[in-house]
This record gives structure tokens, C-alpha cells and sequence, in this order.
């Protein structure tokens, strides 16, 4: 019996409850192994479920080449090993630099253009775009934004943060269900920093947009935008990286201080080595640090206390450029 034989002898509902399980980059390369299999793994349908109940690992994307090399530079947290996604970009686009990512849909803005209009989502592994329309009062180099995707659906919500106006910030969200933009509660305008799925950190607290109400309403210090991050629990964190050592401290909502919760070994990065870093919560409640300064990707895992370091492929690129760190699905966008 030949291989080809043997494959088409499993049972349909063996392979579904295989294939439910497989990460989703195992999916891409298993539907090349014949037709049967190709066919039943870019069914919509199974795409669907697997998007629902698959397994979840969160990706840390970088976007340092897209413009030069078209590819996006990806992570996985849970393999640990790197891979160079293709990604055509649209028409008439120059210059795209990553925002931010949610549920496998990550946000770009042209930045040469000054005045530019729309926002530009992109699915990679499905290689779809859809433009968003931004409001016309708005300025782009003034944008902060933030995107909340719904596992299992192609669902998604964009905050957004104007600061045209220094005085008066305005927050706005975009729901895809009806493609408009609607004013939001004014307390998050004061400025927002982090996201874990639904969570919005801000400095007034902790904002649910699928529920769109306050899920802890206080006064919370200002940090540091890029060192901050919010754990699935909300709890709030910030990284430092310092001399040669990167901190982890959790704010304490009853005294609201900083209280130490790791520091990594000392030599760990280059001496006199202090870059911003990008910091993200994964499933498990581990931590990862990158920056594109650093010679590698930091961990620090919660479960055994331990920090450890993975090669960081792309460290020291001299161009600009953004890290994110989301899962990837097969989610078709809405209307695209």
C-alpha cells in the first residue's frame, strides 16, 4: 500500500481531531502533503474551527523589513524559533510601519504620507488587506491605536487615540460590524499605554472594549509607554532594563508602588547597553523583553522563576522599526 493510499484511508473525523490540535504554521505545511488533505485544511469551515479552538500561541512580529525585503520577521513563543513571513503590500503604499496586532490582524499606517486617510489591516497568513477609513479630523503623526480581535470570529475593534490637540485628546472605536467611528469614554483619553486582548491600560485604569465599561476604575502613576504591560489577569507590570540587568516590577494597587518581582543575572546584556524595549505576557504569564539594540530575546518564565535568552535574528538592524507580539490565525476580514 503507498502512501498516498495510506493517507486516504484515515478517516475524516481522525483527521479533524488531529489537525484541531496542530499549531497553525503545522497547518500551512501539512496542506501541501496531498490534495485530500489541501482541500479539507483550506475548507472554511475547518479554518473556522481551528481559529476557535486551536491551539493558541502568541507571535512576536517585527517589521524591520517589510519595506526593504516584503517579509515580516516573526517568533514563535512557543517553538522559539524565527520565521520570514511574505507579505505583498498594497498599491500605492511607501513606507508601512506596524501599530499594533490582535487575533492574527495587524494595523500599519503609511507614514510618508502626512495626510494619510486610512489605516491598513493586514492578515499575513491569509494574505489579505482592508483599508480603514480614519475620521478627517485627525492627524496621522498624532495616532495611537490599538486593536482588540475576537478569537473565533473576524469580529475586531480599533481604539483609537487622537493628540491633534494637546489640550484636548479624543478617544475614538471603530467596530467592524458597523465600519464606523464613534466618540468613546473620554477617561481613557487621558493616555493609554497596554493591551491583552480585551484589557486597555490606561492611566485612569483598566477599560474591557468587548464589554465597553471600566473593569477597575483608579488612578494609575504614569510609566513609561514602552516598558509597561498588562498581564491577562490585570495585572500591571513594567520592565527596565538596565546596565547590564533587566527589572521586572508589579504595581501594587493597594500602596501603588513598584514592588520587585525578578531581576535577571548581571551580565546578561552588554554593558552600558540601555535600550527601550518592547515587553509582552504570553499565555503562560511568561515575560519577554525585545529591542532591536539587544543581542537577543529575554524570557523571564514564571512558572520555574528563570530568565533565559533566545537568538535574536534580526538584532542590531539600523533601520527603524516596530515589534508586536499577537497570535496568527486564519480569520478572513469582514467585508474584504
Amino acid at each position: 500500500m503507498g502512501r498516498g493510499r495510506s493517507q486516504c484511508d484515515i478517516p475524516d473525523e481522525l483527521l479533524d481531531e488531529v489537525f484541531i490540535r496542530l499549531p497553525l504554521q503545522w497547518i500551512v505545511t501539512a496542506r501541501s502533503v496531498c490534495r485530500r488533505w489541501r482541500r479539507k485544511l483550506c475548507c472554511k469551515s475547518f479554518l473556522a474551527k481551528h481559529d476557535l479552538h486551536g491551539p493558541q500561541q502568541r507571535w512576536i512580529i517585527v517589521d524591520y523589513f517589510l519595506n526593504s525585503k516584503g517579509f515580516l520577521g516573526a517568533f514563535n513563543t512557543v517553538d522559539r524559533k524565527w520565521l520570514a513571513i511574505p507579505v505583498l503590500l498594497p498599491p500605492r503604499t511607501r513606507n508601512l510601519s506596524l501599530l499594533c496586532g490582535s487575533q492574527g490582524f495587524l494595523c500599519f499606517l503609511d507614514r510618508q504620507k502626512l495626510h494619510a486617510r486610512h489605516v491598513h489591516l493586514c492578515n499575513p497568513v491569509t494574505k489579505q488587506w482592508l483599508k480603514v477609513p480614519l475620521p478627517r479630523s485627525i492627524s496621522p503623526l498624532h495616532l495611537h491605536l490599538r486593536i482588540y480581535g475576537t478569537r473565533g470570529s473576524n469580529h475586531f475593534k480599533l481604539l483609537m487615540l487622537d493628540q491633534t490637540c494637546d489640550l484636548v485628546p479624543v478617544a475614538s472605536l471603530y467596530d467592524s460590524r458597523t465600519r464606523k467611528w464613534r466618540p468613546l469614554n473620554q477617561a481613557l483619553a487621558a493616555s493609554f499605554f497596554s493591551l491583552w486582548d480585551n484589557l486597555v491600560l490606561s492611566s485612569n485604569g483598566i477599560y474591557d472594549l468587548e464589554k465597553e465599561e471600566w473593569r477597575l476604575s483608579v488612578q494609575i502613576p504614569r510609566f513609561r509607554a514602552s516598558s509597561l504591560l498588562l498581564r491577562r489577569d490585570g495585572g500591571i507590570f513594567k520592565a527596565r532594563v538596565l546596565v547590564a540587568k533587566i527589572k521586572l516590577f508589579q504595581l501594587s494597587m493597594e500602596s501603588m508602588r513598584d514592588e520587585l518581582v525578578a531581576e535577571s543575572p548581571g551580565g546578561m546584556l552588554p554593558q552600558g547597553s540601555t535600550p527601550k524595549p518592547w515587553c509582552f505576557f504570553d499565555e503562560l504569564d511568561n515575560v519577554w523583553i525585545v529591542s532591536r539594540w539587544m543581542p537577543a530575546i529575554f524570557m523571564y518564565e514564571a512558572s520555574s522563576e528563570q530568565w533565559r535568552k533566545f537568538d535574536y535574528k534580526w538584532s542590531g538592524f539600523e533601520d527603524r522599526g516596530i515589534a508586536e507580539c499577537c497570535n496568527l490565525s486564519f480569520h478572513q476580514f469582514p467585508h474584504a
